[in-house]
């Protein structure tokens, strides 16, 4: 299942990054959130030492291909 999830700074509000991620059907939000961060820490969008002061969420389901 794809979705896109949202990485927002909590003390400003603002959007970091938008990923949209693809994992098997029954695997847990957690697995997405570990996923959309790994990519955000890739491109040296957050600090990877600093997760706590980042939320994720998802923004929508995507519809299968």
């Amino acid at each position: 299942m794809q979705r896109k999830i949202q990485i927002i700074e909590k003390e400003s509000l603002n959007p970091i990054a938008e990923y949209q991620i693809e994992l098997g059907e029954n695997d847990p939000k957690e697995a997405y959130f570990a996923e959309t961060w790994m990519k955000a820490v890739d491109e040296g969008l957050v600090d990877s030492a600093n997760e706590t002061d980042y939320e994720m969420k998802f923004v929508e389901d995507l519809p299968a291909e």
